[in-house]
């Protein structure tokens, strides 16, 4: 038997890595916070033109660090974290998303939900999660659902 929804499930989850999140576009717009720490002068070194090519080196130098691997640029995942993460330097893409999700979300026609995504790296193996709530930026209740499970280099 064949089921079918008469009225389809129209919704997106406003999402970014949990892991820097909003750092690379305040990174490359200027914005002191970060674009003047140790890493965000890195970055902007590595990446003056934001070329994919050099993004993609910036982004490996991120999962080589954030998996506790030396980095040829002598990056730890504690430089990420200091210069990228700590304190408040999430809350003011997180207040974005939180907007975002709240002008689009429209009851009954269309579902905007407030999200992350989040990544375990035993091994270098990705255990990556979509979580997110269908409450305001300020709640407790979430759902994770797994994202890319055929990276997660697990054991058979």
């Amino acid at each position: 038997t064949r089921w079918q929804l008469s009225t389809p499930l129209d919704f997106l989850v406003i999402a970014d890595h949990a892991e820097l999140m909003g750092a690379l576009p305040r990174v490359f717009a200027g914005d002191s916070v970060v674009a003047d720490s140790k890493m965000g002068k890195l970055i902007r070194e590595m990446a003056p033109d934001q070329t994919e090519e050099r993004l993609l080196k910036v982004y490996k130098m991120f999962v080589r660090a954030g998996a506790g691997e030396t980095t040829e640029q002598g990056i730890t995942a504690k430089d990420l974290y200091k210069d990228l993460h700590a304190g408040d330097k999430r809350k003011a893409a997180w207040d974005k998303y939180i907007d975002a999700a709240e002008q689009h979300n429209k009851p009954g026609e269309f579902t905007a939900l407030i999200g992350w995504e989040w990544s375990a790296m035993p091994r270098g193996g990705s255990r990556h999660r979509v979580i997110f709530t269908p409450d305001d930026g300020t709640a407790a209740r979430f759902v994770a659902i797994p994202h890319n499970p055929n990276i997660s280099m697990r054991q058979r």
